[in-house]
């Protein structure tokens, strides 16, 4: 925690965006690897002999987690109420902890000379698998049982017109080439062609509607577009130097920047705020 706090105030945002991107791969990488491994290490049969085990070890595992979220929030609102967590939320810290790749490490690192070294890793894959599976399917009922699942209205409005708007612009995209190709009549690719004409203007006029009428959803979706045309300079920019069209030091500087700039709107999409350091690009 002391080095991410410090990382994210003293590094320079070119290395803060690497650091997270290295850390997303390693992390798939090891959980891969974790559970490479139980497949090859654990059998199924000896997994249905521990099942008495993982049942037990699955209920320890629920009442240790409950004494460990609801004991420290019933102390919180004791002696500071203003700060406590309302008890819906604190049901979704019990069903939200899904245990994974620690545990199964943990117990694939015990030396093979371990007394009941099998039955340990056989629990401990029962239990993930039971945790995974069982809270991961039933984590969005649980939030939409507690009040707490809400699907934003205007979200999917704007999803669907998007989705409208993507498939007639490609439909139509196909539609010339059908007919540059000659594969279609000039009348029936007249009658297509105004056709998704008339989807993709009524589909831009809606989004449109929808972005004049809910300015922060608007303003989200501006700033998640952004987001992609900074990885389209970024990707340009790194062609651009492979190829020798500009300097060395030239594309440093200009990634540098433009990582900054995903940074602030990483931060304002996260609802956070953007560090002093990042405030002189926010003009650009």
């Amino acid at each position: 925690l002391a080095v991410g706090v410090t990382l994210r105030r003293e590094v320079p945002p070119q290395s803060q965006v690497a650091i997270h991107s290295f850390w997303e791969y390693a992390t798939f990488g090891v959980n891969t690897f974790l559970f490479l491994s139980v497949g090859l290490d654990t059998r199924p049969e000896a997994l249905q002999g521990h099942l008495p085990g993982v049942g037990i070890a699955v209920v320890a595992v629920v009442l240790g987690r409950a004494v460990a979220i609801y004991l420290p929030f019933l102390l919180l609102r004791l002696f500071k109420p203003a700060e406590t967590i309302p008890l819906r939320w604190q049901h979704v810290f019990l069903v939200g902890n899904i245990k994974g790749a620690l545990s199964i490490g943990l117990a694939l690192g015990l030396p093979e000379s371990t007394p009941a070294r099998e039955q340990i890793v056989s629990i401990a894959f029962g239990v993930t698998l039971v945790s995974m599976v069982g809270q991961g399917l039933m984590l969005t009922g649980a939030l939409k049982w507690l009040g707490l699942f809400q699907q934003d209205a205007v979200a999917l409005e704007m999803a669907e017109q998007r989705g409208k708007l993507i498939a007639s612009r490609a439909a139509h995209v196909e539609l010339e080439a059908l007919h540059t190709q000659g594969l279609l009549p000039r009348a029936a690719y007249e009658h297509l062609r105004s056709e998704y004409q008339v989807n993709i203007a009524r589909a831009e006029r809606e989004l449109r509607r929808i972005s004049e009428q809910h300015l922060a959803e608007g303003a989200k979706d501006i700033l998640s577009m952004r987001r992609r045309l900074i990885d389209a300079e970024r990707t340009a920019l790194q062609g651009a130097r492979r190829n020798g069209l500009i300097p060395e030091a030239t594309a440093e500087e200009m990634l540098a920047h433009l990582d900054a700039r995903m940074l602030d709107l990483e931060k304002v999409l996260h609802g956070g705020h953007a560090g002093k350091d990042s405030k002189e690009h926010k003009a650009s």
